[in-house]
């Protein structure tokens, strides 16, 4: 109803405003506060002016409208807003002639219930157009969401990849191996404590090293990576226990290159009588990233086996 007349809606306007007003002048003098300009009325009264009884009501009314409707402009795009909000507030049935006084009430009537319609019409299409956009927007964003999170695993995996077979010292390595599972951590939306430090209180400078501290499902697990050119021994598996156990109801998730000992495997199984221990290694961490598998959930599965299995072991399947 804001933009041009449609052909049933034109027709129904011409039908009702002649109807509405008594005489010709009167149906000119509606268009005048209606905001319609004098180049499209002149005519009009012009020709009232030379022959009277030439002029038929429904001329005035089917030339006026057409001319308003053929326009482009915001100010005919006014007086056509203007021209329906006339009709349906009209209320003054006793200015029409006795004989039209039903019929215009009838022909209103209509015009409010067909302005109505399509107003609601043109409301249900704009809030489409809207959800449409919306949704293509979330669809978007999920869409690019996606590629992030494609890439940061390409990058874990391409600089994890580079660790093996590279010619670095093994200090560089484990930093290198720190950061990497930070990002991966991180990636699964785990929060995590990066690599820190405990100095002694009375001097005794650095007593602690810490590789990292992540909160799964509430539990904070301590964790250890190592990356030796042999498995991890009992001596280093005690180590990290003695550090966990110094701490609350934290447990423990040891990460290794190159495997366990089976004397370590057996110690962090006697342990698990008083802390949770867990054990993985690089190679379980790297199928998780080739296959996009969820971090959290398979350091669920690998505690769970630890607490009703009294496997600190077991591989993620």
């Amino acid at each position: 109803m804001s933009f041009h007349f449609t052909p049933d809606v034109f027709n129904l306007l011409v039908d009702t405003i002649q109807v509405l007003n008594r005489s010709k002048d009167a149906t000119v003098l509606f268009f005048q506060g209606a905001g319609v300009t004098d180049d499209i009325l002149l005519s009009h009264r012009q020709a009232l002016l030379r022959d009277r009884e030439s002029v038929r009501k429904r001329h005035i009314v089917v030339d006026v409208l057409t001319k308003v409707n053929e326009r482009q402009d915001d100010k005919a795009l006014r007086m056509r807003r203007e021209i329906v909000r006339r009709v349906v507030e009209f209320d003054d049935f006793n200015s029409c002639w006795e004989s039209d006084r039903h019929k215009a009430k009838s022909l209103v009537g209509d015009v409010q219930k067909l302005v109505n319609t399509k107003d609601t019409w043109t409301q249900i299409v704009a809030e489409k157009s809207k959800t449409s956009q919306q949704n293509q927007s979330r669809v978007e964003a999920e869409v690019k969401a996606k590629l992030e999170r494609r890439k940061a695993l390409e990058s874990i995996r391409t600089d994890l990849f580079g660790l093996f077979g590279s010619k670095i010292t093994p200090s560089e390595r484990g930093k290198k191996l720190e950061y990497i599972f930070s990002r991966l951590f991180e990636y699964h939306g785990i929060r995590i404590r990066t690599p820190f430090t405990v100095k002694g209180l009375d001097g005794e400078g650095v007593i602690e090293q810490i590789d990292g501290v992540v909160d799964v499902d509430g539990h904070l697990y301590f964790v250890e990576i190592k990356w030796w050119d042999k498995p991890v021994d009992v001596p280093a598996v005690t180590q990290h226990i003695s550090r966990v156990l110094l701490r609350g109801e934290g447990r423990a998730l040891i990460i290794s290159g190159s495997s366990f000992t089976a004397p370590a495997i057996t110690t962090c199984r006697d342990a698990l009588s008083i802390r949770v221990i867990t054990l993985s290694t690089v190679q379980e961490l790297v199928q998780l990233i080739e296959r996009d598998d969820d971090l959290k959930e398979f350091i669920r599965v690998k505690t769970h086996a630890a607490i009703a299995d009294r496997n600190p072991f077991k591989p993620f399947e």
